[in-house]
């Protein structure tokens, strides 16, 4: 464990940054985190604003707790995300493997070179014995460590039992360590730990040994990565100096914040990076503007400033890299999500962007409401209600009953009785009600509202239960935008033939259960409530 580790100053460290290469190396022991993401958009960043390479490797060397495909998943996030990627196990590259569980050749034949130097011992330590130093640790209020028992057995022993199980430590002894981070300034460090394992009892290495050698060896450049890491590069640099080897610079990030209190948790579901686009469809520009929120690295910046991916490599400056934690403000992502859309609309994308998340939640939607006409018509209408309108996920039926449904109406088709109001006492009063504003469209041709409010005081209604009732006759939804919008959206036709297809499922009702002023309350056929709980996304 590192005693003291402070900060000397704030100076910053610069490189002549020739043959710029930094690389992403996620762990696929589970699903790719924000702030993961945020890490790879900053080597991203840093790369190609130096017009360097940016390499994704993936480390394995965990192999108990791997998790089938997450290793693809990773590549593909970051190809959703059009963080281009120049060589990784996907893509290939002058320097690979790009997964350590197949690069082994290289940690064994680095740890032979650490035993032959005297830097590095066979341990035969028991788990037991271990378990024994720990508890004594404890009892004794010291922080638990190695005692660096194995370090005195002798190279003809060692050499003798190395077919037992054992495990390889490097030697680690107390000194202290300065190093210079290009976020944190110049670091002091005294180190005061035991001698740590650099490679396990089944002969994978450890994540210092594996990052160092694969480092070294991909001609890495810049190390960057979160700031939890920070107290790791100690570590580090004892290795690089064991093997006589130029360190990389060094890049720590801030920690990402769930409030100024506690840091985003990876039990969180939303604090993975699929969660907001794959799931709830923010478009992917907007959670790159969230992820550099606290300007961190971008001249001039603007936090009411919507910037594109290419402007964000443009105005990258590692200079300007700050310690401030990013808080998780999902107000402040809804306002770059809304600048987001209309981006995409100004743009002529947006449709294919509701295409392509359609077939990403595997929703059925009619045809009819994917062609070009319906969805200009469709992203018009979302457009001008910008400040309800923020991400994809509202274009279909929540989940989360406690979510408001405002714009599924849009790709959603009618297919069924709806659920009468409490407002509406009998099945015959919805009829007569639906007739009546099918009447009045064949009379006015338009829309309104006085005359409207003229035929609910003859019919003793209210005209706002009367206009929710036809809204809902509408679109089968008890939110969404007044009838008088409605209107303008898909005409007086159109509003006429969904109101009559409700007149002929309610009658049809009536027929199969002989029944009016009870339907409401819960008497209904269940071949019907099974139909009416389809209506939504598709007609197959």
């Amino acid at each position: 464990m590192i005693s003291r580790l402070y900060r000397i100053s704030t100076v910053r460290y610069y490189s002549s940054y020739t043959d710029v290469r930094v690389r992403f190396a996620p762990s696929p022991t589970g699903r790719m985190h924000l702030g993961s993401l945020r890490t790879a958009l900053y080597n991203y960043l840093f790369a190609k604003s130096k017009n360097g390479q940016f390499i994704v490797r993936i480390e394995d060397t965990d192999q108990n707790r791997l998790v089938d495909g997450v290793a693809e998943e990773f590549e593909q996030i970051l190809t959703d995300y059009d963080l281009k990627i120049d060589e990784s196990p996907q893509k290939g590259g002058s320097f690979g493997p790009y997964q350590q569980s197949k690069r082994l050749n290289y940690y064994h034949d680095a740890v032979k070179q650490l035993i032959d130097s005297g830097h590095a011992y066979r341990c035969f330590c028991t788990a037991q014995r271990l378990e024994i130093l720990k508890k004594n640790a404890i009892r004794e209020r010291t922080s638990p460590k190695y005692d660096n028992h194995c370090r005195h057995v002798n190279n003809d022993e060692s050499e003798a039992r190395k077919d037992e199980p054992h495990v390889v430590r490097f030697k680690f002894d107390k000194e202290k360590i300065d190093f210079d981070d290009i976020a944190y300034g110049h670091i002091h460090t005294e180190v005061d730990e035991g001698d740590f394992i650099i490679m396990k009892s089944d002969h994978f290495p450890t994540y210092h040994l594996a990052n160092v050698v694969d480092d070294h060896h991909m001609q890495i450049s810049h190390v960057i990565r979160g700031q939890e890491w920070l107290a790791s590069v100690p570590k580090h640099v004892k290795l690089y100096r064991a093997f006589q080897w130029q360190q990389p610079k060094w890049l720590h990030l801030p920690l990402i914040m769930r409030n100024a209190r506690s840091k985003l948790s990876k039990r969180d579901e939303d604090g993975f990076a699929d969660y907001y686009y794959h799931q709830k469809g923010y478009l992917r520009s907007a959670i790159l503007n969230l992820l550099i929120r606290n300007g961190s690295g971008i001249r001039y910046f603007d936090v009411k400033k919507f910037y594109e991916l290419e402007e964000m490599i443009e105005q990258f400056d590692e200079s300007l890299l700050g310690t401030r934690s990013l808080q998780l403000d999902t107000e402040a992502l809804d306002r770059y999500a809304r600048l987001s859309i209309a981006k995409a609309y100004e743009e002529k994308t947006l449709n294919d962007e509701i295409r392509f998340f359609f077939n990403r939640k595997q929703v059925k939607v009619n045809l009819e409401l994917l062609t070009e006409e319906y969805l200009n018509k469709s992203t018009e209408f979302l457009t001008n209600n910008e400040e309800a309108f923020s991400h994809l996920g509202q274009l279909i039926v929540p989940e989360n009953k406690k979510e408001k449904d405002m714009f599924s109406f849009l790709f959603t088709v009618p297919n069924g009785p709806i659920e009468l109001p409490k407002h509406i006492k009998s099945t015959e009063n919805a009829i007569n009600y639906l007739n009546l504003f099918i009447n009045y469209i064949d009379e006015v041709k338009g829309w309104d509202y006085e005359k409207i409010k003229e035929i609910c005081s003859i019919n003793q209604i209210s005209p706002k239960h009367f206009l929710m009732f036809i809204r809902i006759s509408t679109i089968n939804n008890v939110n969404g935008p007044p009838i008088s919008e409605l209107f303008e959206f898909y005409g007086s036709e159109e509003i006429r033939k969904r109101l009559e297809r409700q007149v002929k499922w309610l009658k049809e009702k009536v027929e199969l259960t002989g029944k009016t002023s009870q339907l409401d309350s819960g008497d209904v056929d269940q071949s019907y409530k099974a139909k009416k709980e389809e209506s939504c996304q598709v007609d197959g």
